[in-house]
């Protein structure tokens, strides 16, 4: 599993919570690296060194060099995990700091890669805080990807 967040604690605390056990192997792809790590309750020195969590810094700030990490990243996962499930935490943040056209020929080109692998991927996505046009953007890409898929997937909006 893969999550791009810049919130790594939040989200370990999270998955802790609800999940449980941790997965086969979960990377968390972060800007900021001096974001609090949960608790020693939460995770162990143990779950990290040599154990199926990792934690990276992204080192670009542009969307060609965000989209190489994860692509590395996934490269990696694809061959030591079975499913593979992305969570982009942060879209509306990358749509307020790039725009609308960048964001949606990023969100497309991932898209097309996480086909590729078979992979799960879901985006965090504040439709109430962009204006309508960009909100009818995303929409039409992510139904576009609905009616590509097979019989028993469905489209959500979350």
């Amino acid at each position: 599993m893969l999550i791009v967040t810049k919130s790594p604690a939040l989200k370990l605390k999270a998955w802790r919570h609800n999940v449980g056990d941790w997965p086969q192997r979960l990377e968390i792809l972060t800007p900021n690296m001096t974001a609090q790590l949960p608790a020693e309750d939460v995770v162990s020195d143990g779950d990290f060194i040599d154990g199926p969590l990792g934690v990276t810094e992204l080192t670009s700030a542009d969307l060609n060099g965000l989209a190489k990490e994860i692509d590395d990243i996934l490269t990696d996962l694809d061959k030591s995990v079975d499913n593979l499930t992305i969570c982009i935490d942060n879209m509306t943040e990358l749509i307020n700091s790039f725009g609308t056209q960048p964001v949606f020929k990023f969100t497309h080109a991932l898209n097309g890669r996480f086909r590729s692998l078979g992979a799960y991927a879901h985006w965090h996505y504040k439709p109430d805080t962009q204006i309508e046009s960009s909100n009818h953007l995303f929409r039409q890409l992510f139904q576009l990807l609905h009616e590509t898929r097979s019989e028993k997937s469905h489209f959500e909006v979350l």
